[in-house]
């Protein structure tokens, strides 16, 4: 039990305290964000190099992981950069901090549309993702199915990195205002 109770207390200092916690948290969230990215650009160019029978439709979830993934890279530098030179939370006014913290929770919104529309597009039956049937005129494309498989892998990544982000971030916030 005494262990066990350390254990918990080293854990918790450990996340509370270490100021490298957040910046490897963002800087995770960074990589995610530019893989999503990546692979949102190769499925909407894809989807638009497309000479099939008919051409494929351009989906939302590439068009807003597209958005979504830009702004965030833009947000997470400035976050950082503010984390790291800016004043301590016990110099600056708490509040300044708590409306930062909250653009953190408008991404992890979009973040969990965005994911939302990626299986929705992987599940789509008049998209290029499903086998074909007889009534069906739109052909399976694997690469690009791929693609989308892999662009919604990493936007849950994402989802999951911002919402351990954010968690942190308020238990931080309450540990040093209380």
């Amino acid at each position: 039990k005494q262990r066990r109770k350390r254990w918990k207390i080293n854990l918790r200092v450990m996340l509370l305290d270490n100021p490298y916690v957040p910046m490897t948290l963002r800087s995770g969230i960074f990589v995610l964000s530019v893989l999503a990215l990546a692979l949102a650009v190769s499925v909407f160019r894809q989807s638009s190099e497309y000479n099939g029978p008919e051409p494929i439709t351009q989906q939302p979830s590439t068009i807003m992981a597209i958005c979504v993934q830009s702004i965030a890279m833009v947000y997470l530098v400035y976050i950082t950069y503010d984390e790291y030179s800016g004043k301590p939370l016990g110099l600056r006014n708490a509040k300044d901090k708590v409306k930062l913290i909250m653009l953190d929770l408008l991404f992890i919104i979009f973040s969990s549309a965005n994911l939302s529309l990626s299986f929705n597009t992987l599940f789509d039956k008049q998209w290029l993702c499903q086998p074909p049937s007889e009534t069906d005129t739109t052909p399976y494309n694997g690469p690009i199915c791929s693609r989308q498989r892999g662009l919604a892998s990493f936007l849950f990544l994402v989802l999951l990195m911002w919402v351990m982000t954010f968690t942190i971030s308020i238990f931080r916030v309450v540990e040093r205002v209380s």
